[in-house]
């Protein structure tokens, strides 16, 4: 799991898919296959392997211990369709969690390691699911600086191809 405070999840903030090399496009695409991370951590100067969070995790380090839809007010969390001016903004520029993670909410979707199953949560484990262990769907959550109303809420969820590509969509690493 990702812990309390700090936990274990790394707030290196949001990569947009057109910023990303193309030896770190190839390992997302092979995370998001599910292949096992490189034996020797790339480009991880703190020695640490990182690897995309489950939805579970990522849902649990977006809430940070609330319960609502929201960590906080939305214009002071994240960019939205509404006060973003149509496009992305440097991370941290809006107020963190309560566990210090900004831009949970808005800015760029998140990919997540879990595929998508429509029936996986009606049998699913009660603690730290990890999605089904194979799909065509992936799925990304947080919404991003285009979204507006439903979306923008911690449980929503969206999925999409693994090679779908987009100005707002990136992804968050865990370790």
């Amino acid at each position: 799991g990702m812990g309390g405070p700090g936990g274990h999840i790394r707030s290196t903030g949001q990569l947009l898919g057109r910023d990303l090399r193309a030896a770190d496009r190839e390992h997302l695409a092979a995370l998001f296959a599910g292949a096992a991370p490189p034996a020797e951590p790339r480009g991880a100067a703190d020695g640490f392997r990182y690897r995309l969070p489950s939805e579970a995790e990522w849902e649990y380090a977006a809430r940070a211990g609330t319960k609502g839809p929201l960590y906080g007010k939305m214009d002071e969390i994240g960019w939205h369709g509404d006060n973003s001016g149509k496009a992305p903004h440097p991370v941290g520029r809006k107020e963190p969690n309560a566990w210090g993670l900004n831009d949970m909410i808005g800015n760029a979707w998140e990919w997540v390691a879990d595929w998508h199953g429509a029936e996986y949560y009606a049998s699913s484990p009660a603690a730290d699911p990890k999605g089904p262990p194979n799909g065509t769907i992936k799925m990304f959550r947080g919404g991003s600086y285009l979204a507006g109303g439903m979306i923008l809420r911690v449980s929503y969820r969206q999925g999409a191809a693994p090679t779908e590509r987009g100005e707002d969509i990136g992804f968050r690493l865990a370790r």
